[in-house]
């Protein structure tokens, strides 16, 4: 009978050690599940911070490049009143500073970034998130570079045009916002000929498609901010 008993204890010893160790494992299983969506969770919120600003400053680069594309509507409607090549047209100072004005955008995606970098998007659960950071990496760079491609234009051929069609010395050059400490009320003679008239058309061409870059790149921020605002959420 004794012996019986002893079993009986060891048993019941047995099953409570292995109930406290399956407890222990779920536990321990619980916490570093919790710690990792309290970790989720606390770069998400960095994303969704970065995405919200970066719309915003993305916003902001459109309506610079919409003044720069509108100069070169301008400059092409004021040369094509005047009805003929190789003539000395009055341009006003404005539209010429809109010509070089050469709008610059840089990205706001520290913890995006990072993300993609060091290899931690995989604390990202959610895969549409992951997707949506890795085509908003991509946006990005289609935007960079076709904004190198604009400021090239200008430093190489037609910041030289202008200069050899009229005295353009008094026009300032600006990247990022237009500055109003500019006199508005100048007017400058320009031969506008042929050549300077088809640089002048393609700088706004270029302008334009960095502006549908640059939509595009919003549309997929806007996206992005809405599928994780979504997941932070849950």
């Amino acid at each position: 009978m004794n012996g019986d008993m002893s079993w009986r204890r060891i048993a019941a010893e047995g099953v409570v050690v292995i109930a406290s160790i399956l407890i222990a494992f779920g536990v321990d299983a619980w916490w570093a599940e919790r710690s990792e969506r309290a970790a989720e969770i606390r770069e998400l919120s960095r994303v969704a911070t970065e995405l919200t600003s970066e719309v915003d400053e993305i916003s902001r680069s459109i309506e610079r490049h919409e003044q720069a594309s509108a100069a070169s509507v301008a400059f092409l409607r004021l040369v094509d009143d005047v009805n003929g090549e190789s003539e000395l047209v009055l341009v006003p100072d404005t539209i010429l500073a809109g010509l070089l004005f050469a709008p610059s955008f840089e990205t706001a995606g520290a913890a995006l970034d990072g993300l993609l970098r060091s290899g931690r998007i995989s604390i990202v659960s959610d895969t549409e998130i992951r997707a949506r950071i890795i085509d908003r990496e991509s946006r990005m760079q289609d935007v960079l570079m076709r904004q190198d491609r604009d400021l090239e234009f200008i430093d190489l051929q037609l910041l030289p045009a202008l200069l050899a069609s009229g005295d353009l010395a008094h026009i300032p050059r600006w990247r990022g916002l237009l500055s109003d400490e500019f006199d508005r009320e100048g007017m400058t003679l320009v031969r506008a000929d042929a050549f300077l008239m088809g640089l002048v058309a393609q700088r706004a061409q270029l302008s334009w498609d960095v502006q549908v870059m640059l939509r595009r790149a919003r549309d997929t921020n806007e996206r992005g901010i809405e599928t994780v605002e979504l997941a932070l959420n849950r």
